[in-house]
């Protein structure tokens, strides 16, 4: 794709999106910004997407305007990238708290406005939970027909990205740097779903688990899809594995670089996924599979911990960091490794979410038997 130069991506970083934005600017102007806040907490929230009577009007108008799927949506594909997830799902989710997320720290830029509204930072569980909730509505079969919980879920964190831009750009306005371009804009966007896409599938090879050419362009068409929902503009979007590479490194080339935000970002993950983590597999696992899974170089940029550095680890952790180092065999220990931490990830998660707050973390009961949750 010879657009995806600097001049195209310095552009789109100066865009974000105009209809979402122009919803959540004319609910805030409604003149009760108490009663404006508590509608943009009920969006948050509520686990099903938008509220059935969260009103305005134009809140209606515009989810009646936005829950059509583009002219290229394929079925058949997304079918068969849902079956992926379906099949290996409890990696998928493991890959993106340990891949996905903390690559998305390296942004220099886009870290900022995550770190600013501090939601992260302030309450880890309630971050992992939207986006793990998120994951689970586009992969669920039928999630993107009429109504179905995928559009429902992209229309919330779309609503909710506005949200947070307006209150940036209107409440906190002096705190934001001109330097970092716009607050959630449509490049950091773009980079997003290559790395809920695109690396998690490279973790998953990585993990020694197993998937097929067809599946692998499944899952990308469901990304592809679901970008689509969130307001991603169709230029910045593809569903081949190989562009996706390409447009992720790109990426990475114009805006990873160590920053304070981003280290504070990642330690909270860390923290929060050592909460939900059941036993002693989580006694220092964390840090070193995020390494793993990310490499070195962008490891480094988070002060993630040396692979080397595995005498504080627990037993499980400290023979896969031995033999990765010493006999190379990373496919075979990875996946024995890995099947392990992956089901104890899921169902600590499950677990953690069912009893936390007020966070229904919602899994299909046929996921929750086949997993054994």
């Amino acid at each position: 794709m010879d657009t995806w130069n600097d001049t195209f991506l310095d552009q789109a970083r100066q865009r974000q999106d105009p209809s979402a934005d122009a919803v959540i600017a004319e609910i805030f102007a409604s003149g009760d910004l108490a009663q404006a806040n508590a509608l943009f907490r009920r969006i948050q929230l509520n686990q099903d997407g938008i509220p059935d009577d969260v009103g305005p009007d134009v809140l209606e108008e515009w989810m009646e305007r936005t829950d059509t799927l583009p002219t290229w949506y394929d079925r058949r594909k997304c079918l068969a990238g849902q079956r992926l997830f379906q099949r290996q799902g409890m990696a998928v989710v493991a890959a993106l708290f340990n891949r996905a997320l903390p690559q998305s720290y390296c942004g220099w830029k886009g870290v900022q406005a995550l770190h600013m509204t501090s939601q992260l930072t302030r309450d880890p569980t309630r971050r992992i939970a939207e986006t793990a909730q998120l994951v689970f509505d586009v992969t669920d079969p039928g999630a993107f027909e009429k109504n179905g919980r995928g559009i429902r879920s992209c229309q919330k964190i779309r609503l909710v990205h506005a949200g947070v831009r307006y209150l940036i750009q209107h409440q906190q306005p002096q705190r934001w740097n001109p330097a970092w371009d716009q607050p959630i804009n449509q490049e950091d966007m773009a980079g997003t779903i290559q790395l809920f896409s695109m690396a998690v599938l490279e973790s998953l090879e990585k993990m020694g688990i197993d998937h097929s050419p067809e599946e692998a362009a499944g899952y990308m068409h469901v990304w592809k899809v679901a970008g689509y929902l969130l307001g991603v503009e169709e230029a910045l979007l593809c569903d081949d594995y190989e562009e996706g590479r390409r447009i992720e490194r790109i990426i990475a080339q114009r805006q990873f670089s160590p920053s304070s935000q981003g280290r504070d970002m990642v330690q909270a993950l860390i923290k929060c996924q050592q909460d939900i983590l059941p036993g002693r597999l989580a006694d220092g696992s964390i840090p070193v599979v995020m390494r793993w899974l990310l490499g070195d170089e962008y490891a480094d940029m988070l002060d993630l911990p040396k692979l080397p550095l595995t005498g504080l680890l627990t037993t499980p952790v400290r023979i896969f960091s031995h033999f990765i180092d010493e006999a190379g065999d990373e496919s075979r220990l990875a996946a024995a490794f890995f099947s392990k931490f992956n089901r104890s990830m899921m169902r600590g998660l499950h677990a953690w979410f069912r009893d936390y707050r007020k966070i229904e973390f919602r899994i299909s009961p046929t996921l929750a038997q086949e997993w054994d949750l």
